[in-house]
């Protein structure tokens, strides 16, 4: 959980993984599940492509920001 006041939007990209991805992101009304092909890159374009923001954030599977992340990136701009 972030401790965010400001407006986000979460955008999973998902490229044809083949684990439970899509029955995660089913359980969080709030964040946006875009199916697409294989490719770190491909996906990453095209989850920029569907955002609204004006700060991009790309993570992988194995990041595990903590409760202050977004606060810290925010105070950047």
């Amino acid at each position: 959980q972030q401790e965010y006041s400001g407006s986000s939007e979460i955008i999973v990209s998902d490229g044809e993984s083949e684990d439970q991805t899509p029955n995660i992101v089913q359980q969080f009304p709030d964040v946006k599940l875009i199916n697409g092909e294989r490719g770190t890159a491909r996906q990453r374009n095209r989850g920029a492509q569907n955002a609204s923001g004006e700060i991009l954030i790309f993570m992988d599977a194995d990041c595990a920001p903590d409760s202050h992340f977004l606060n810290r990136i925010a105070q950047s701009y």
